[in-house]
């Protein structure tokens, strides 16, 4: 209820199935002006397989010589057989866009088959939903063959190998069986939206670097879990991020410090959030994807520019002060040394010389540091160890140094984040 009917939404429903449930259906309900609707059903087999195909008459003179896309070449294997699983050769791709899959036939005088395309987009094991026949080429007067795909912008899986299979056949075909011809399945990989970041926070800051001690204390204070969710923020296409634990074991400048919560806005209304994800912050400032290690993704992010705005659950949050052109080639936002403008005046605090970090102080996360977070949360909290918000700098106790190091010092500023 509530929600624009112009706005395209992307609802997840966590679901736990058995090892033998290879079937999954769901229809979708609205209620709208007292009346009541109902989807198509919708259908997923999240634990097949995908069928090895056949061919009824693969003759060496009408088979593939070569496979071509995105500057990556397949060659077809001595004895080439009707079908080849060459899943482990990659192809990398753009969501929405029209690539160009070249393939040269086996003989030039032959050149008379026609060409299907399909990628499982939603990874379910099969090639029979919305959008995966991705490419179609009728024969055409020579033995090299382009033939146009289309990549969707939506409803398919970002991130994650997923199965191309391509069929050049005679007489009738379906994706698990031709009759006459040659049938090879690959791997594709469509990349996501990626941006580099970096930036500090004035509370763990200390020498050249930000402190890990919530990395370091036993037991260990950082969830796996990202905690903006629990604290009331409002996820939009992301949320629940997790990582394993074996994350926090990584030591040095890649050392985590504690998770931060990372907003992509219109690039026409600064004031609309399009896209948020939960990320880890690295001691070096890094921000990072849950491995702890990448460049942060937005899967469901289509590149475009975006105001990219960072926030925190103690430290006042800022953004850029224009839109940044972010693509599936990471884009950089260093915010520590003042390169990259941000938005109002003095959205971040210089803590050494040059270089700049997030105001520390905000215990309840209203965008000021002011009274309330001394009462109604340092007072509270004050000789309390744990994952606390009036734990300032990180070091997981609150105690006089987070009332005097921090609240004392930045008292009344507000956060300049629109």
């Amino acid at each position: 209820s509530g929600q624009n009917p112009n706005t395209n939404y992307d609802v997840e429903i966590p679901v736990t199935l058995g090892s033998g449930v290879t079937t999954y259906q769901y229809r979708v309900k609205l209620v709208l002006d007292g009346k009541t609707y109902y989807s198509e059903k919708l259908v997923f087999h999240p634990n097949q397989t995908h069928c090895t195909p056949t061919v009824t008459l693969s003759t060496w003179f009408k088979r593939f010589k070569t496979v071509n896309l995105v500057s990556v070449t397949h060659t077809e294997p001595a004895g080439d057989p009707p079908y080849e699983d060459a899943t482990s050769v990659v192809f990398n791709l753009d969501k929405g866009t029209n690539p160009i899959l070249t393939i040269t036939g086996s003989e030039p005088s032959w050149h008379n088959l026609t060409y299907k395309v399909y990628i499982d987009l939603n990874n379910d094991n099969d090639f029979d939903d919305n959008q995966e026949l991705v490419g179609f080429q009728a024969p055409i007067a020579s033995h090299i063959t382009p033939i146009t795909l289309t990549i969707p912008s939506n409803y398919i899986v970002i991130g994650t190998n997923l199965r191309m299979r391509v069929i050049g056949f005679e007489g009738t075909s379906n994706y698990c069986n031709a009759e006459v011809g040659n049938i090879k399945d690959f791997t594709v990989y469509i990349k996501p939206t990626v941006v580099s970041i970096k930036a500090f926070m004035q509370g763990p800051y200390s020498g050249t670097q930000m402190s890990d001690n919530l990395r370091t204390t036993v037991p260990l204070l950082i969830p796996t879990l990202e905690p903006y969710t629990g604290l009331g923020y409002t996820h939009v296409n992301g949320g629940g991020e997790t990582c394993n634990a074996n994350v926090f074991t990584i030591t040095g400048d890649n050392a985590i410090v504690d998770w931060v919560y990372v907003e992509l806005r219109d690039k026409n209304n600064p004031t609309l959030v399009k896209h948020t994800r939960s990320a880890l912050i690295q001691r070096d400032g890094d921000i990072v994807d849950v491995d702890g290690i990448s460049p942060l993704s937005f899967k469901l992010a289509n590149p475009d520019n975006y105001y990219v705005a960072i926030r925190h659950r103690n430290h006042l949050g800022f953004r850029t002060n224009v839109s940044i052109a972010l693509s599936t080639t990471a884009a950089s936002l260093n915010f520590t040394n003042n390169s990259v403008a941000t938005f109002g005046t003095n959205a971040l605090k210089q803590i050494s010389t040059g270089v700049y970090g997030m105001y520390s102080g905000d215990a309840n996360r209203d965008g000021e540091v002011n009274a309330f977070d001394l009462n109604a949360h340092w007072k509270v909290q004050n000789s309390q160890l744990g994952y606390l918000g009036a734990d300032f700098n990180l070091d997981g106790e609150v105690n006089a140094f987070d009332l005097n190091a921090h609240w004392k010092v930045n008292n009344s500023i507000v956060q300049q984040l629109d």
